[in-house]
């Protein structure tokens, strides 16, 4: 483990690959020294849409398998999922394939509506707890003869 404030000395390589789709990628492993001369090897990756990730190893192997993996773990949540939906997608969906299963589906419609004229626009990975907060603050705040 790397001490705060050690000097080390970083040598960048990148671990190419073809990914699970056959896509030639690359995830960024960094060599680092540490005070007392031990070698250690971060592997970051970084997919758009998601949080970067990095983890340090005592292997290059280790570190480049990790990174491989990762990616394609990334990777694999693309096509079709959360980074692509927004919440009125979802909203949709539920209405269509689940709602008709459910006795009380006029309330539940309504307040999905409601929901979706508040958050809909955003992507799915977009909304974070402020805005559900937010959200609920004005239902709390909502008068029972404002109804919509």
């Amino acid at each position: 483990m790397l001490r705060l404030g050690a000097p080390c000395v970083r040598k960048c390589a990148y671990a190419h690959y073809r990914n699970s789709w056959g896509i030639a990628m690359a995830a960024s492993i960094t060599r680092q020294k540490t005070k007392s001369g031990e070698k250690r090897y971060r592997a970051q990756v970084r997919v758009p849409g998601h949080r970067h990730v990095s983890r340090t190893f005592t292997l290059s192997k280790s570190a480049k398998a990790w990174g491989r993996k990762e990616e394609d773990r990334l990777r694999s949540l693309a096509p079709g999922s959360a980074l692509d939906r927004t919440v009125s997608e979802a909203i949709e969906r539920y209405i269509s394939d689940s709602l008709p299963l459910l006795k009380s589906s006029v309330a539940r419609k309504r307040h999905l509506q409601w929901w979706d004229s508040r958050i809909g626009r955003f992507k799915l990975f977009e909304v974070t707890p402020t805005h559900l907060a937010d959200c609920i603050r004005l239902l709390a705040d909502h008068q029972p003869d404002d109804r919509s």
